[in-house]
């Protein structure tokens, strides 16, 4: 089956506060932010696997988990995640597990600037469905802990989903073109529609917001200061696209 990796972040888009401790990716480096969704038409590791990298964003040590918070229309036969170490295939963990399960190991804290890159994390589905109900959906929720192990600071909660019935129509995405992709000055945004946009640091902060009608537009980046950036493309049908600008 042919693998539509979709990285449509329906983002809950709020401020990142200043309690936020660590920043969650892909291995793509697409960031996963609180109320991201990730949807997937294929099933297996090879072709719908969803990567995870943490990275601590702080000046001290943080210690991370990761709550295995719901299923919706499946079971836990077909979750299959790689976190903090470990390889659990299914049932080893359920809905309403702690990950991971034995609590704070040496996989789960990390130094400041540290990230879990090299570590491969990640999560895939084996659950073909009944057949009708769908979407698959799994949430899970990173958080971090303190010594006693009771969270704090923010947490981020985002969505595997897999359908089995979608086409790459039902998940079409918001079409642009935008250029030059690295700049230190302005960046040309084209787009077929009325768009809303914002943009985001790599540490999940909004930096700015805007509104686009159909046609070109030039952004001026010349203010902020250099680094990746992610400019997030709504339309007035609620789909979305995620672009990257690197301001030098």
């Amino acid at each position: 089956m042919k693998n539509i990796y979709l990285t449509i972040s329906l983002i809950l888009l709020s401020i990142v506060t200043i309690q936020a401790q660590f920043t969650v990716a892909t291995h793509d480096g697409d960031p996963i932010t609180d109320g991201s969704i990730f949807t997937f038409s294929a099933l297996g590791e090879e072709h719908a696997a969803l990567g995870l990298v943490i990275t601590n964003t702080s000046t001290g040590i943080i210690d991370m988990r990761l709550e295995y918070v719901s299923i919706t229309n499946g079971d836990d036969l077909g979750d299959w995640i790689c976190i903090f170490g470990g390889c659990l295939p299914p049932p080893n963990v359920t809905v309403g597990d702690i990950l991971p399960l034995g609590g704070t190991n040496d996989w789960t804290t990390l130094a400041p600037g540290e990230t879990t890159f090299e570590r491969n994390d990640h999560f895939y589905n084996t659950d073909v469905g009944d057949g009708v109900n769908y979407p698959i959906e799994y949430v899970f929720r990173f958080f971090e802990v303190d010594i006693n192990g009771n969270e704090i600071g923010d947490s981020i909660t985002f969505t595997y989903r897999y359908d089995g019935t979608a086409s790459i129509e039902d998940m079409a995405q918001v079409g642009y073109k935008l250029y030059p992709s690295v700049s230190s000055d302005f960046v040309n945004l084209v787009v077929n529609e009325s768009v809303s946009a914002r943009m985001f640091n790599t540490q999940g902060q909004f930096v700015k917001e805007y509104d686009f009608v159909s046609g070109s537009h030039i952004i001026d980046v010349s203010s902020l200061s250099s680094q990746l950036y992610y400019l997030i493309l709504s339309n007035k049908q609620g789909q979305q696209s995620l672009a990257k600008i690197v301001v030098k």
